[in-house]
């Protein structure tokens, strides 16, 4: 299958290869319908109680996804997890067992103008190997109804305006990522479903597709991915999801951003350490201590320093330790790991 159209009214990069606004307007932060998205904070792409088996292989278990507007939201998962299944649920390419898959409250599928709706990159394998690369946006804008004036448009904003007339067999495979991307643009939709939108792709290329994520989400539109980088998951996700067997990891084990993650520990050293460790105690932290060294969990800095200077206790040295996504990751997956019974049934009927 082609890849779906997909891109946002983002904001124009400085460089020739870097990702312009999508709706080509510098500058523009983002509509009305955008700013009204962002400021409701609302799901814009909302899985509800999703199931979907393949015979008696069970791939997606009850998951609840919800992705905000102007915002990215990262999936994560060993291979077979269900992510490609759970992305083809929202696009409608899998029929779902039960529960819902709603963009902008309503079923993809049933989008009377679906490249407005959403673009998304699920193969960007599948283009015609003797296909001008070219000739495979076109065909796609003219199935899509965009004019032809946007295709030169969006080969320059992926940076293939040079290497447009190649047949898609001489294109590299982060090339032909590129090419799914500009069919994804054409239509300049409020929402982006990318599965492993960073395949093949050389450094250069993972940070265009970086500056892209994150210019969507600043310009309001709902940005939802799938990678293995978990370095640049880290780097550019606002929530993060950890798909194991099919299931989305409980909440508890939901991670965010390193920018928005609580920390795994507060450092703390102090006068009073005694003092200081009963009373972040009462407040509901657990504290481990050593000389004037506190260990704190359960609780952020600025909730430590503030219950220390309220109650007039000195705090010499204060600093957050955050865990990883890769150790929560790795983590997640060393606590979902089955037992001798399981370790014989697959998680998954389908690679994803």
């Amino acid at each position: 299958m082609a890849p779906v159209p997909l891109g946002p009214r983002a904001r124009r990069g400085p460089a020739r290869d870097r990702p312009r606004a999508a709706g080509g307007r510098s500058g523009r932060r983002g509509d009305g319908h955008h700013d009204e998205r962002i400021r409701a904070g609302r799901a814009v792409i909302d899985v509800t109680g999703a199931r979907k088996a393949y015979g008696p292989v069970a791939a997606l278990h009850d998951v609840e996804l919800h992705a905000r507007a102007g915002a990215v939201t990262a999936v994560v998962g060993p291979n077979g997890a269900g992510k490609s299944t759970l992305f083809r649920a929202i696009l409608g390419l899998e029929r779902l067992d039960g529960g819902s898959a709603l963009v902008d409250g309503a079923p993809f599928a049933l989008a009377a103008a679906p490249q407005r709706v959403a673009g998304a990159v699920i193969d960007s394998s599948s283009f015609h190997p003797r296909r001008r690369a070219v000739d495979e946006v076109r065909i796609a804008a003219a199935a899509g109804g965009i004019g032809r004036r946007r295709v030169p448009e969006v080969l320059e904003e992926v940076g293939l305006a040079h290497s447009q007339r190649k047949q898609v067999r001489a294109l590299s495979m982060g090339m032909r990522q590129r090419l799914a991307i500009a069919v994804a643009l054409l239509g300049r939709p409020r929402n982006l479903i990318l599965d492993e939108p960073l395949n093949g792709l050389d450094v250069d290329g993972i940070q265009w597709v970086r500056e892209l994520l994150l210019a969507s989400a600043s310009a309001g539109s709902t940005v939802l991915i799938s990678s293995h980088v978990l370095t640049e998951v880290e780097r550019v996700s606002d929530d993060v999801r950890i798909l194991v067997g099919g299931r989305i990891a409980s909440r508890d084990r939901s991670v965010t951003s390193a920018a928005g993650a609580p920390p795994m520990e507060v450092l703390v050293v102090t006068d009073s350490p005694v003092e200081l460790g009963a009373l972040l105690r009462r407040h509901g932290a657990t504290v481990e201590g050593e000389g004037r060294s506190l260990r704190v969990r359960g609780m952020r800095s600025r909730t430590v320093a503030e219950l220390a200077f309220r109650d007039r206790m000195l705090v010499e040295t204060l600093c957050e330790s955050t865990e990883s996504l890769e150790s929560e990751y790795l983590r997640v997956l060393a606590d979902a790991r089955p037992g001798p019974d399981a370790s014989r049934r697959p998680l998954e009927g389908r690679p994803a």
